[in-house]
Order: C-alpha cells, then structure tokens, then sequence
C-alpha cells in the first residue's frame, strides 16, 4: 500500500467526507426510507464519518491489509462498512447478503476469484448465514465458513482512529473491486482507484450540473455500479442529501419511488428502463394526481436500452403530477468506465432519431428526415445518450479490423480516459485483450477499452444500437434482439412487459430465432398460445422482415436476469439448450426441433 504525506487537494472520496464533516457536521447525508416513506434511519456527515473511521480503527487491528467483501441489504450500515474500508485502506467489494442458494453460490464464486480475506455483514445475517452450504458446479458442497466473517455492530464497538492514524492513499490505490452483472459461474471485478472513482464523480457533476441545491433519491441495489457510484457516493462527493430505498420496497410498489420523489423534493434519481416501465403498468391514474413531481428535473435513464416508448408514455403518464418530458435523461455507461460516459443535456427533451432497419442490418446509418415522420415503417428509433463527459475519448471502432469507422457507421465502442479502470482483478489476459486494444488507422499507439457495444456518433452524440455478443445474424442480417424483444412482448396485454428473451440457436447447420416470453401470472391458464403466436410473426414480418422459429411460454420471472435485473440472454440460452427452462406451452414451425425441457406443466 502507498502513503503519502497530506497536501491540501482531495485525492479520495474519503477526504471529501472527512471535509464534509468538519465543514457541514450537522448536514443530512443519507436517510433510508421503509414503506410508505417511513424515515427508519438517517445519518449526518460527522455521524458517517465518525462510524466509518470506527470500523476503520477495528479493521486496522485485523492482521491482513487487504480484501473485503460487503454483504449488506441496502441501508446505511453499507455506507458506513464501505467508507470504513476505504479509511482503513482496503479493498472494499461490495456485494449482497447471501439470501437465497443461486445468491450464495455467487458469493461463493466473488469470495473465490478475489481470494477476499473476510466478509463483513450484520450480526443478524452472520447468525443466520454464516454456516450455510454452497452448491458448486461440481455438485460437491461448499461453505463460506473458510471465510472469516465478522459483524459491523461489533466493529462500531471500537474507538475511532485519530486523524493522524489513517492513511493517506495515493490515488492510483484501488478503492472497491465492482463485480459485473455477468453469469454468476463467472464473476469479473473491476478494480476502481481512488483517481477513476473521482474523476467519474467530477463527470457525473458536470453532466448532471448538479450543485448544493441538489437532492437525491434511489432504489437502486447498493452492490451496483450505478446504485453505489451514482447515488451513493456522488451525493457524498457533493456533500447533499439523499434518501433511499430497497429495490424490493420500489418493486412491490412502485408509487413509492415517485412518492418520495414528492415528499422530500427530489432534483435528481432514475433508474434503468424497466423501472419506469414498472411505474407505468402499477401506478393507477387517480394516484398520479396524488403526486408532485414538478421538483424533478433529471430523471435518468440507463444500464439497459432506453425506449422511445417509455419516454413517450411515461411523460404523457405524468405530465398532470408536474413531470416534464425535458426532464427524460438518457445516459450511457458501465462498471469498467467507474460509471458515467455519456448523458444528455438538462432541461431539453431526449433526442430521439429513426435509422432505416435495412441499413442497420450491415452496419450503415441512414437517418429519417423530416419529410418521412409519417413514414417511418422501415426505421427503428434511436436514443441520443448524449455526448460523452469531458475527460474521455470515444471511438467507433470495427470490430474485426480494429480500424476506426467512417461515419455514419455502426461499430464498436471503444474507450480512453481517466475514469476507464486498470482492468480486471487477477485476469491478466481477459484485461489485455479488454483494456490494451489499439486502433490501427489512429497513428497514436494508444491503449483503450473495447466495451462490447455497439453504436455510432452523430453530431457528438452517441447512440447505442446494441451488443456485440448478442446480435443475431441470419441470412447476412444483423438483427438487435432488444428489437425482436419488444416487438414480442408488446404485441399482447397478457404478455409481460420486458419479459422475453430473444437469442439464436444452431440447429444441425441451420440458425434458428428462439424467444422466451413470460406470460402475465392471470393470464396463464387461458392464455391461447397459436393466436399469440400468430399475432407476433406478422408484426415481426411488418418491423423486421423476419420469423421466429419458436416461442416457449414461460411463467413470469422464469428468465435468467443480471444483479442489475437486466436479462441475461446467455444464460438463458444455455438454460434452453440444457433442458433447465421450464415452460408450460410451446410454438414453433413445421420442422423445428425444440429442445426437451425437464418440467412442461403447470405448476
């Protein structure tokens, strides 16, 4: 670990929470929310910085100097474990408590991959968890009782350290490993330094233009990059109130995402598209009237594809509770750039273009003009993400060739910057081949980061068409499934919104379109299968010229998901093609063989 001497200019989120609390003490920093905006408990920045450097005083007596893991439900504890870690000079990672076998079987893989020397959580989760076995891909059992856990209540017992004890880190010291949304038989951490962590905090400022007057609110999961870095710690960067919420509190009743919004005022929260899709579909029309989102003036929207849509009815949804449709905030980003990358700009309404689906399908980009808004049946909508935050470079990049693309074309999206991370933790050769890339035709030798997704520039702004590993070829097409998606599971009220799958399946040398459609809880047991099949291939045919070979129906909350609740479309196919997904009917062409599943009834 490097120490160094202090100097005036803050260096790591720690300072700015140690500055907070000798110049605001009595400040609001977070308060965290119950049902119904119930306040369960609320801590100031002197409180926060107080507890944290308690844990830190313990954690320094711990004979190790190095990584741990963070298995907290949302609430402030979190904070305080994690802003304890950093001041004691540890790797914080934070992760979820090990509810349920599929969650501790991923705190198995985390605790593994980062070889973690301990595991931090609360006295009532150590008491209930901490001897719990884990199934592992073998089918041999596992524990994380090899894993020293400890509680935080016993670790606020401790004195705090003194100013002069703590260290001073450098900034190019690893603050948290972020661990990614992927499959959770392979976890990936994503080393993030004190230097990325505030260089994305000074972007997201910027973008957002927030300043003191800003407030906060979240649901977000706090083991989330955009939960943590962008609800979390930017408030704490600022030095301004925020008030949160569990995912399952806003999932259960999303009103009480917009309630909270209402009560305490709130300038800025968001959430990734499916949240307000969620608000939409469960927020009656006479509880609209009971809010005042007139305060909300930046209500953004990321981590997953952003639908014209969705920014469409959720603004004409809300328009009589005072909500603007300049407020819609479309942003890009992910855990390998700490966070941000790009965002719109405030108090303008998203920019919403249509590209020719033909030209899509190699590549090319041929915008709708404006003498063809009334004949766009052959162009799919686009979101303009903004421009990308100052500090970082982007590039569109083929993929293949590794040669910069002309405009007007669709490629890779590469990165450079300060806040882009040194890599992944102990993956050297996945890190090289991510992080070391070079654009052939640039004549720099500059190294950047290859994120996997897809888009082009335009004007500045940046639009994203979808990922590299996901598209679809047939017959030369290149086909977006979050297209074919939505296109499905809009087609029909019984279907779930933002419940289907849609990948690819190589069948004896033919490729085949497979979709996975979840069916509305109601609707199962009448649900008629070959008329909503039926319906789907001719709106399929008129948006995209295409078929599916076959659809399984599926109860809801059958499909595969990330930590971040965005659809993990591998391992769902991986699930098919295995026999591990359950459907209850089934709809396919003449011909198509459908992979036999284990269980096919109704439960």
């Amino acid at each position: 670990m490097t120490i160094e001497h202090s100097f005036n200019a803050p260096e790591t989120i720690t300072e700015y929470l140690c500055t907070h609390a000798r110049l605001q003490p009595f400040s609001l920093a977070f308060t965290f929310l119950e049902k119904d905006c119930i306040e369960q408990s609320s801590i100031t920045f002197s409180e926060l910085d107080f507890s944290a450097r308690k844990i830190a005083s313990a954690l320094s007596e711990l004979p190790f100097q190095s990584r741990i893991i963070l298995a907290f439900p949302s609430g402030i504890e979190f904070i305080q474990a994690f802003m304890g870690c950093l001041y004691a000079g540890m790797i914080a990672i934070p992760a979820y408590p090990p509810e349920g076998s599929q969650k501790r079987h991923r705190l198995y893989n985390i605790a593994q991959d980062c070889n973690a020397a301990l595991l931090m959580t609360s006295l009532a989760i150590k008491d209930k968890y901490e001897n719990r076995t884990v199934e592992c891909a073998s089918r041999t059992t596992s524990s994380l009782k090899g894993l020293p856990w400890i509680a935080i209540e016993d670790l606020l017992q401790s004195p705090p350290l003194k100013h002069s004890a703590l260290p001073r880190l450098a900034p190019k010291h690893v603050a948290f490993l972020q661990y990614t949304s992927g499959s959770t038989g392979n976890p990936k951490g994503v080393i993030v330094t004190h230097a990325n962590l505030l260089s994305n905090q000074k972007m997201i400022e910027e973008v957002f233009q927030h300043d003191k007057k800003t407030v906060f609110a979240s649901w977000l999961p706090l083991f989330h990059d955009m939960g943590l870095v962008g609800n979390i710690l930017q408030p704490l960067y600022l030095g301004i109130p925020c008030y949160f919420m569990s995912p399952l509190t806003f999932i259960e009743k999303p009103i009480r995402w917009l309630a909270a919004i209402s009560k305490y005022r709130v300038t800025t929260t968001g959430a990734p598209n499916f949240g307000y899709d969620l608000c939409l579909k469960r927020i009656a029309p006479e509880h609209v009237r009971t809010l005042d989102l007139s305060c909300w003036t930046i209500a953004y929207n990321g981590a997953e594809p952003v639908k014209a849509t969705t920014i469409d009815n959720f603004s004409s949804k809300f328009f009589p509770a005072g909500f603007s449709r300049s407020a819609m905030f479309p942003v890009y980003g992910m855990a390998e750039a700490t966070l941000l990358i790009s965002g719109g700009k405030i108090y303008t309404d998203p920019c919403i273009r249509y590209a020719n689906r033909t030209a899509l399908e190699t590549n090319r980009i041929e915008w709708a003009n404006t003498d063809q808004k009334n004949d766009l049946g052959n162009y799919q909508s686009l979101i303009g993400n903004g421009h990308p935050a100052n500090g970082l470079t982007v590039k569109i990049v083929d993929p293949y060739t590794s040669i910069e693309c002309t405009n007007n074309t669709v490629g890779e999206i590469w990165l450079k910057g300060e806040s882009i991370s040194p890599g992944y933790f102990n993956k050297d050769e996945l890190s090289s081949k991510c992080f070391n890339q070079r654009i052939l035709n640039d004549g720099t030798n500059q190294s950047y980061f290859r994120t996997g997704d897809l888009g082009t520039l335009d004007d500045g702004q940046l639009f994203i068409t979808g990922r590299l590993k996901d598209i679809i070829i047939v017959r030369g097409k290149n086909l977006y499934p979050q297209d074919l998606e939505q296109t499905i599971s809009t087609s029909n009220a019984e279907l779930c919104l933002d419940g289907c799958a849609v990948f690819s399946w190589n069948e004896h040398g033919t490729e085949r379109i497979i979709a996975i459609q979840e069916v509305e809880k109601q609707s199962i047991r009448a649900f008629d299968a070959n008329r909503a099949m039926e319906k789907i291939q001719t709106e399929l045919h008129d948006e995209h010229g295409i078929a599916v070979d076959a659809i399984l129906w599926v109860k809801p909350a059958t499909i595969p998901r990330t930590t971040s609740g965005k659809i993990s479309r591998a391992l769902c196919k991986q699930r098919y093609i295995n026999g591990l997904l359950p459907y209850f009917s089934v709809s396919h062409g003449a011909n198509i063989n459908v992979v036999p599943e284990r269980e096919t009834g109704i439960c």
